[in-house]
């Protein structure tokens, strides 16, 4: 459905046809009504003489009734009354029906923002993991993701489940929403695309530049992890940690591309000696510490 009639030039001191009916009608079923009156506006406005270029000068209401004779068509001047009644109501309908399917259609998937609090659940340590607990800062970048930030809750629990319960290693979360790079621990990207590249899941350059894609695509495992992201970014945490890509198993974590979650016992030692070096305490508390959530 069209928002408005096609513009025409009006006479000379006539404004341009305001179709409220069109505009009416498009903004029931339109999903951004503002953007319908903004137009409107801008059409309603607008007048050109002949041999002349376009000027700016309010639409005026008998302007729209001369353009519009249908609406005042009766010579009875109480029908008349009535069909502009009507036709009033009928706007208010309108407008009224449009804010509330604009209201609904942004009460929707949640914005990242530096107000969303995020609770995680504790990650409890597996009783044969390696004492004592490491414990490393890892900043997260959220400001560039277009994921909601309650997705995050789990993708955050299940990287701490993953190293936490093998290697005694817990990351200190702090979500973020800037690009400001802090010393110590690890910096890492949540984005849409690494390099405009859909084949990349993931990236590590340094500590402070790890980035991961919002919705990496990998292959099967037979002892899968739950998000892509998640293991993803427990992937890129173990180079930054100094392990190498192990290939041989689709199982393990340091295979590319994959869903698989395990390290063996040489990667949890070169992990953990990384792992104390970077520490900010080490302890032997089940658990990990809360997100914190800052602008």
């Amino acid at each position: 459905m069209q928002a408005f009639v096609p513009w025409r030039a009006p006479l000379q001191g006539e404004c341009a046809i305001c179709d409220f009916h069109g505009i009416m009608l498009s903004m029931v079923n339109h999903k951004n009504p503002a953007r319908i009156i903004r137009s409107a506006v801008k059409r309603s406005g607008t007048v050109r003489s002949p041999g002349q270029e376009k000027q700016r000068m309010p639409c005026r209401p008998h302007c729209w009734f001369r353009s519009n004779p249908h609406v005042v068509s009766s010579s009875n001047p109480t029908r008349r009354f009535e069909r502009i009644l009507g036709f009033g109501l009928m706007m208010l309908f309108a407008i009224v029906t449009a804010v509330g399917n604009y209201s609904s259609a942004s009460a929707g998937e949640p914005d990242i923002s530096p107000q969303t609090e995020m609770s995680i659940t504790p990650v409890k340590q597996d009783s044969s993991a390696p004492l004592p607990v490491y414990h490393i800062p890892l900043r997260v970048h959220l400001n560039e993701s277009e994921r909601s930030a309650s997705a995050f809750t789990d993708i955050l629990g299940e990287i701490n489940n993953i190293w936490l319960s093998q290697a005694g290693i817990c990351f200190e979360v702090q979500v973020v929403m800037n690009d400001d790079v802090k010393y110590p621990g690890f910096d890492i990207w949540f984005v849409p695309r690494i390099n405009d590249n859909d084949s990349i899941n993931g990236l590590y350059s340094n500590a402070h530049s790890i980035y991961v894609r919002d919705m990496p695509i990998l292959r099967p495992a037979t002892r899968s992890a739950q998000h892509p992201a998640a293991r993803t970014a427990a992937h890129e945490l173990g180079h930054a940690l100094g392990l190498p890509h192990r290939q041989d198993s689709d199982d393990n974590l340091m295979r590319s591309k994959t869903f698989g979650w395990q390290l063996n016992k040489d990667e949890i030692a070169i992990a953990r000696k990384a792992a104390a070096s970077r520490a900010i305490k080490h302890t032997i508390k089940p658990i990990c510490g809360p997100i914190q959530v800052k602008p």
